[in-house]
């Protein structure tokens, strides 16, 4: 036995691999594991039922490990997963055994896998199910996209359990999972898109990664939906709506990023007045939305905690968290835009505030019931003393006085005012600090 063991040591060991389909795999052919050659490929024949290929395999000396129960061969050819494209080389070069070992005993015959195993699913990543009438050229291991960058893997495609959709089972990655919401809408990626007119015939090709497999695409709307959770099902078009490539929701890019802890608490602010219109009959006004409380008082937009021009004498009332108020001795802050209400009963007043030199990434919070939202600085732009919001960012009259507080170190950088002609916010300043950092007993 010592010598039959010396003899196999140095020529290597044989083992017998079989696959469905030979994909052009040849005598001579390698087989590579992390990179390296570990064996070579001594002969290919059909099997004897004429239903497979079976490859007779010799590892080189010192790689009988690889061969082991639950070791899973593939034939390497141009393939995209997780990890982009690979297999290109052999485009060009010779098909090559690809193998990823088990933990088992040593054996010597296996059943090779059809497609590259997905080697990498890292935990805390969110499966979902998508449903389509046919499969249009969807297989494992295609990726799937967000605005062209990879985020998961299709990990599986078959019918549903009564044949009556094709289900494309498919894997996200855990940093980009709160991508996926009830609302996400998914579309299969057109390997090629071929057109023809007057100046003849053009072939139109997303990617290189396109070309060689497609894949799934999505979008999430400007609203976001309820984050996704894993197992949920979803309809999968066949091509996008022109609409869903213009959505630019706020999320962050990443999962880790969340906002900072603690958060301020602001509070509902409700103003309402009397007035006479230009019949002189008089009307009701009302307007709503959020003030936070800080070491001076309270804090808010001035439409909200100053009495309209027109407000009858008397007739204005403000309440806040269901407490009323008086607007004589409210002050205003920020150039206009902003008013400090003193009051020294102020509950939950945050004091981590500080004057930003220009926008930052932060989070907009307003009714503790709503997820806060996340803005980037790049959605800003400076005018007049104030960040215009990007108008593509869908903040309606619901969060007009919402605090923004940076991602760095959750500090209250100014307040979102909705207003006609949009979304702004008014950052703080170093005046405006002074002033909120005042002792509110020793104001005017």
């Amino acid at each position: 036995m010592g010598l039959l063991f010396n003899y196999y040591s140095q020529r290597g060991i044989p083992i017998t691999v079989e696959f469905q389909q030979g994909y052009g795999l040849k005598p001579g052919d390698t087989l590579r594991y992390r990179g390296i050659v570990v064996g070579h490929v001594q002969d290919v024949r059909l099997t004897p039922e004429l239903q497979g290929v079976s490859a007779s395999v010799r590892l080189l000396p010192g790689a009988r490990d690889l061969a082991r129960d639950g070791s899973r061969f593939w034939i390497v050819r141009p393939q995209v997963d997780l990890r982009g494209v690979t297999g290109l080389d052999t485009v060009i070069g010779a098909r090559y055994l690809g193998v990823l070992p088990g933990a088992g005993e040593f054996r010597a015959d296996f059943t090779g896998l059809e497609e590259p195993p997905v080697t990498r699913l890292d935990p805390g990543g969110l499966t979902i199910v998508l449903e389509t009438p046919g499969r249009g050229g969807l297989r494992a291991g295609a990726p799937v996209s967000y605005r062209e960058v990879p985020i998961g893997v299709i990990l599986a495609v078959d019918f549903s359990n009564d044949a009556s959709v094709v289900e494309a089972r498919v894997y996200i990655k855990p940093d980009y999972s709160h991508l996926i919401r009830t609302n996400t809408q998914f579309w299969k990626t057109s390997a090629a898109r071929l057109s023809a007119g007057l100046s003849g015939v053009s072939l139109t090709v997303n990617s290189l990664r396109d070309l060689l497999m497609g894949g799934i695409s999505l979008a999430t709307p400007p609203q976001p939906g309820q984050p996704a959770i894993s197992g949920q099902h979803f309809v999968l078009h066949d091509e996008a709506d022109q609409d869903w490539l213009t959505w630019k929701p706020s999320l962050p890019a990443h999962a880790g990023l969340n906002p900072p802890q603690p958060l301020p608490r602001p509070v509902p602010a409700e103003l309402s007045w009397r007035y006479k219109n230009l019949l002189q009959l008089t009307r009701a006004g009302q307007r709503s939305g959020w003030a936070l409380g800080v070491g001076g008082g309270w804090l808010g937009p001035a439409d909200l905690l100053t009495a309209p021009a027109a407000a009858l004498s008397d007739s204005v009332h403000l309440t806040l968290a269901g407490k009323a108020f008086m607007l004589s001795t409210t002050r205003p802050i920020a150039d206009g835009h902003l008013v400090l209400l003193p009051d020294t009963t102020a509950h939950d007043a945050w004091q981590r505030i500080r004057a930003p030199a220009s926008p930052e990434d932060g989070w907009l919070l307003a009714d503790p019931a709503v997820p806060p939202r996340f803005v980037a600085a790049s959605r800003y732009h400076m005018a007049d003393g104030v960040w215009l919001l990007d108008p593509d960012l869908p903040f309606d009259d619901s969060w007009h006085g919402a605090s923004v507080v940076a991602q760095t170190d959750g500090a209250l950088l100014g307040l979102l005012s909705i207003d006609s002609d949009g979304a702004y916010v008014t950052p703080l300043d170093e005046n405006t600090l002074a002033t909120l950092t005042a002792d509110p007993s020793q104001t005017d």
